[in-house]
């Protein structure tokens, strides 16, 4: 007969082999869940990044992205441009006629320089040869304009600063210049006379100015004349030519003549030669400082002024200063 104990060591033996097998296989387990937990949470992350990216795109790398280029001749003219007519407004100032503007490949608008210089704009920047090769400007959003194309009511409508605008001047009363026409030979006499009689004497006065002309000046002399009963007293006063400039309000002496007196002198009369300024050529010529109004206007305005409450000036301005 065989002990119990004897054999039952066997069975105790595999149980333990059983044991360690099994903490094996759960150790291993544990260790899969583990890696599967920790790339879990990399995909989530990652997915969340992706995520973010999308949303934020500033967040990402910008691409190096070069704009379409625009075709041009060898003289510099464009050749792919689109050639559009259309109804311009700029700040809110209607253009009267329809304009040709021109669509470039790179989606950018070129309106013709002579619409910029009869609204009186300041073009910055953005010259270029429109397809007929002439110049115009491109409306460039980074100097501060801004446009609303309408593609369907082929509309334009352009929203400027106002210091892109030329300044106006407006006054109450243009000053204007009138021209001289050529004149004729001729002459003509100045006099003053005066006479007196008595039972004893006989007296006799007189002031005589003659002055002859053509187109070239004017000669003039004077003289004073005395008369009484014992004799004859002529003095001559003054003799000079003179040519004015009305164009230039200018007027030349030579001979006898008058200097200007300023507020501490006395005028003095000399013999010599004069070349001054003579406002008296252009009859209602304004040359006193006058007051000045400035200001500007982002819409088409109407500008009233009142002078003791009486209205003096009324005038329709354009957007600008």
């Amino acid at each position: 007969m065989s002990s119990p104990v004897a054999a039952a060591e066997p069975v105790d033996a595999k149980k333990m082999l059983l044991k360690e097998e099994r903490y094996e296989i759960n150790r291993n387990v544990d260790e899969l869940k583990n890696n599967l937990a920790e790339s879990e949470k990399k995909t989530i992350k990652e997915n969340e990044k992706t995520k973010i990216a999308q949303k934020n795109p500033e967040t990402e790398p910008p691409k190096a992205t070069e704009p379409p280029k625009v075709r041009s001749t060898a003289a510099g003219c464009v050749t792919d441009a689109e050639i559009l007519l259309v109804d311009v407004s700029i700040n809110l100032l209607q253009v009267t006629e329809p304009i040709r503007v021109e669509k470039l490949s790179n989606g950018m608008l070129v309106l013709p320089e002579s619409v910029f210089k009869e609204l009186k704009l300041i073009p910055k920047d953005g010259k270029i040869k429109m397809s007929d090769c002439s110049y115009g400007y491109q409306l460039n959003t980074n100097s501060g304009i801004t446009y609303d194309f309408n593609s369907e009511k082929f509309t334009l409508d352009i929203r400027v600063p106002i210091d892109a605008f030329e300044l106006s001047v407006f006054a109450k009363k243009e000053s204007y210049k009138i021209k001289p026409e050529d004149s004729s030979k001729g002459a003509f006499t100045n006099y003053q006379l005066y006479a007196t009689q008595t039972k004893t004497s006989d007296n006799f006065s007189g002031v005589l100015d003659v002055t002859g002309f053509n187109k070239l000046g004017s000669l003039t002399t004077g003289a004073t004349v005395n008369k009484d009963s014992r004799e004859v007293n002529i003095v001559r006063t003054s003799t000079y030519y003179q040519k004015d400039l009305p164009d230039k309000m200018q007027s030349f002496v030579v001979g006898d003549t008058v200097n200007s007196d300023g507020n501490w002198s006395r005028s003095a009369n000399y013999f010599g030669v004069r070349w001054s300024r003579n406002f008296t050529t252009q009859p209602g010529y304004i040359y006193t400082p006058n007051p000045i109004i400035s200001g500007s206007a982002a819409l088409p305005s109407v500008v009233d002024v009142y002078v003791n409450n009486q209205k003096t000036f009324s005038q329709k301005i354009n957007p600008g200063p």
